[in-house]
């Protein structure tokens, strides 16, 4: 599935951004950490479900076509 492949290389954006520990007070980074971490846990939780939707259509249709 292709939506692997992107949700794999924002895990590897996401990676490289947690190697930023910096106080706040010189670069606020711990905000844009936050929101990567959100984003990349939205997209697994549908790349999850959209995987789930795909198996289950492909198995009605094997359904569909025995009848």
């Amino acid at each position: 599935m292709r939506a692997n492949y992107f949700l794999d290389r924002m895990e590897d954006l996401y990676t490289a951004l947690m190697r930023f520990d910096y106080p706040d007070a010189i670069v606020a980074v711990r905000r844009k950490q936050d929101v990567a971490r959100s984003l990349l846990e939205k997209t697994r939780g549908e790349v999850a479900v959209a995987a789930s939707a795909m198996n289950l259509q492909g198995k009605i249709d094997e359904l569909l076509k025995k009848m």
